[in-house]
């Protein structure tokens, strides 16, 4: 399994927790702050930032580290699954 879909997978399973958790706690009546997605995202910028930013994009696939190409992953399938659920 490459880097990029072993990231994909982590990201959909944590997308998936995600859904689980704010499912969970609007069934409650709890609140769910607005902000707390952007807060994630945010985190997962960071990663990406700290690994080279999406101005690794703009290369080969082929020359980018594993660490660029987990992170990736792990964004594109965070938001994949995101946008499953809806």
């Amino acid at each position: 399994m490459t880097p990029y879909a072993s990231g994909y997978q982590h990201g959909t399973l944590a997308a998936v927790k995600y859904i689980d958790s704010v499912r969970s706690r609007v069934a409650r009546g709890t609140i769910v702050s607005p902000g707390e997605l952007g807060h994630i995202l945010a985190a997962l910028m960071k990663k990406l930032d700290a690994l080279g930013g999406w101005a690794t994009a703009e290369r080969p696939a082929a020359e980018h580290s594993p660490g660029q190409q987990a992170a990736r992953g792990e964004y594109f399938g965070f938001c994949a699954s995101l946008m499953e659920a809806l």
